[in-house]
């Protein structure tokens, strides 16, 4: 509680530890007071204890993943500034045909995290396979059919999981394959 006078400046800086509530009472050279209350409450700074991006093929939606240490998650396209997008620990995107990131800040009563994190969106490109013009093989021929690197698994027809497999015509029945 403070008593100013006319002598005394009219303000003051306080750095309160824990929830605190000032008064303050001031006197005009009639002698009238007034009093005013000011309530104090402290909030812990968060953060994002847990963040969570999603990978999918195509375009499409994704579910981006964030938790608070404490209040709870905005979404943000920006690391800085911005319009809230969405407010929870489960964030769906819009439709996306590209790698996007997108930032989580926790919030604890207007309390924000001091930085947003970066969770990614990936879009990888659907795979494409060519595996060249079709092939008339005599019974004596062979031919090896090669889908093409940088794929994480390979299943032909007849169950390898190879990137190549050798088609020998004395091995198969006659017909298209």
């Amino acid at each position: 509680s403070w008593d100013f006078t006319e002598e005394q400046n009219n303000s003051i800086i306080v750095s309160p530890e824990k929830d605190s509530t000032y008064t303050l009472t001031v006197k005009d050279g009639c002698e009238a007071t007034a009093k005013a209350i000011f309530e104090v409450k402290l909030n812990e700074r968060p953060e994002i204890n847990f963040s969570e991006g999603a990978t999918r093929c195509g375009t499409g939606t994704l579910v981006l993943k964030a938790t608070a240490s404490m209040g709870k998650v905005n979404w943000y396209s920006a690391a800085f500034e911005g319009e809230i997008l969405f407010t929870g620990d489960n964030f769906t995107t819009p439709e996306l045909s590209e790698t996007t990131t997108f930032y989580a800040q926790a919030d604890n009563n207007n309390c924000l995290s001091m930085d947003r994190t970066a969770v990614e969106a990936i879009i990888l490109a659907k795979p494409e396979v060519n595996l060249g013009k079709d092939t008339i093989l005599l019974k004596e021929g062979s031919l090896i059919l090669d889908a093409g690197e940088g794929f994480s698994t390979y299943l032909w027809n007849n169950d390898s999981t190879q990137q190549t497999i050798p088609v020998i015509a004395a091995d198969l029945a006659e017909g298209s394959y």
